[in-house]
């Protein structure tokens, strides 16, 4: 049986007490145009602005980009394995079905995004914040994130298992059909979230220190064989 004051003592802990720190990019008027048609055959980029660059089935392997804002971009199906983000802005953009595999985000902002089926397994998310954002059916296993923030976002049908989360929020998410296989929800707090038929263990380990609402903690207890009174 598992001791109501321990996992009070595991969500206090693990949860998070600031925001996630914010990109620092240089002011707009200091931000250069980038002058190129697309990112191929680039290798760094610093202090620039992107603007409505389109790219399809495309190899960004390595790039490394800081200080840089995307706007209204759409990126589908390219390959971004191992690619390097550092304090960058992504507004309107789309990346649906794309792979950045074993990618780094650090001090990185998503606004308005889509990454409709996009795969982000064995990646790292430092200070991140995604918000309005559509990520449906998109793949975060074996990834890490660390002091990262959802608000108003969709990650229904996502795999999100196997992962390190530390100093997570999510807030007003929606993670119905989500898979939390093995991935600790501890000090998560998830009573505005959406968790109809969210994927657990049979022992349900994973949300050990999370906390929801008691209609929430009604669908797991289900789970368990108990009936709910009406």
């Amino acid at each position: 049986m598992i001791d109501p004051k321990l996992a009070q003592a595991q969500y206090e802990k693990a949860a998070p007490t600031k925001a996630p720190a914010k990109p620092k990019t240089p002011k707009p008027e200091l931000l250069l145009p980038f002058a190129a048609h697309s990112l191929a055959g680039e290798s760094r980029i610093e202090s620039s602005t992107i603007h409505n660059m389109c790219a399809q089935d495309e190899d960004f392997a390595d790039l490394q980009v800081s200080k840089s804002v995307f706007a209204k971009c759409q990126f589908l199906d390219c390959h971004f394995e191992s690619a390097f983000f550092e304090d960058t802005i992504f507004e309107y953009c789309n990346f649906s079905t794309s792979t950045f595999p074993s990618a780094f985000f650090r001090r990185c902002v998503f606004k308005n995004c889509k990454l409709l089926g996009a795969t982000f397994a064995d990646s790292l998310f430092n200070d991140v914040r995604i918000q309005e954002s559509t990520l449906e059916f998109s793949t975060f296993a074996h990834a890490r994130w660390k002091d990262v923030q959802f608000a108003n976002s969709n990650l229904a049908s996502a795999d999100l298992s196997d992962m390190q989360l530390t100093r997570i929020a999510l807030d007003t998410c929606n993670l119905v059909s989500a898979s939390l296989f093995r991935t600790s929800l501890a000090g998560i707090d998830l009573t505005s979230c959406q968790l109809e038929g969210v994927v657990v263990s049979d022992a349900m380990s994973e949300v050990l220190g999370a906390k929801m609402d008691i209609y929430q903690a009604a669908i797991f207890a289900r789970r368990l064989g108990i009936v709910i009174a009406d």
